[in-house]
């Protein structure tokens, strides 16, 4: 199953989403944790086939890597509680709900077109 072309409008979103939010939030004196979250979030969404890799051709979504890497996300959520600033908690938090909606969509859109 090869997901088809991805809207660009879509796709132009979410990449605006994360960056705006996490640069909106950035914080100099942790710029790693925003680094982090915005590579992690990348990923997920090159396995979802949402973000361009430069070839012009359709990837099949990689659903188990894009859920590893939404689990990172979580798992950041979970060990850094309460030790974030309330700028870096909302990145956090806007982050990992733009990733979870990307998976969504990702996975209707394949089951649809997976369907007869």
């Amino acid at each position: 199953m090869v997901l088809g072309d991805v809207s660009e409008t879509y796709t132009d979103l979410v990449t605006t989403v994360f960056s705006s939010t996490i640069a909106a939030k950035a914080s100099p004196s942790h710029p790693g944790f925003l680094s982090l979250l915005q590579q992690t979030a990348m990923q997920a969404l090159y396995h979802l086939g949402v973000v361009d890799d430069g070839s012009g051709m359709a990837r099949t979504p990689d659903f188990e890597h894009a859920r590893s890497a939404i689990a990172q996300l979580e798992s950041l959520e979970a060990k850094t509680k309460g030790n974030l600033s309330r700028e870096e908690q909302q990145a956090l938090q806007d982050t990992l709900q733009d990733v979870r909606m990307a998976f969504v969509e990702t996975s209707r859109r394949a089951e649809a077109e997976a369907a007869p």
